[in-house]
């Protein structure tokens, strides 16, 4: 038991360190905030320029702001890509994660126009 406890332990730190988001979670992981622009342009897949959103906070506790300049349908899905929660957002407004399980989600976000883009977040409170 104890060692099936320690191999999840080992397999979350990994996912965390291959998403890049341990500088998010210093005080969890140990690892130094080594942030740059070009690191979070590389957690965001985007086909369109312009195509022009933004999600945040992140890491978020509760909330999640969504800003677009179109009308988006908005997946959270877990990491292993199953979705988890839909929403409906006209240009920009705020979604409810208080009931997700702290940990690391992709949101992807899908435009009226047919472009989408998808973004990691962390829950953690």
């Amino acid at each position: 038991m104890v060692q099936c406890i320690i191999d999840l332990i080992k397999r979350i730190f990994f996912i965390a360190f291959y998403l890049g988001v341990c500088q998010a979670q210093n005080s969890i992981s140990g690892f130094s905030d080594n942030s740059s622009n070009q690191q979070e342009e590389e957690n965001n897949i985007n086909i369109d320029p312009e195509f022009n959103v933004d999600a945040f906070p992140n890491p978020a506790s509760t909330q999640l702001t969504i800003q677009s300049n179109e009308n988006v349908q908005i997946q959270i899905k877990s990491t292993s890509g199953k979705i988890i929660e839909t929403y409906m957002i006209s240009n920009s407004g705020t979604l409810d994660i208080s009931t997700l399980p702290v940990g690391i989600y992709f949101v992807e976000i899908h435009g009226e126009s047919g472009q989408h883009t998808s973004k990691k977040i962390l829950i953690q409170r």
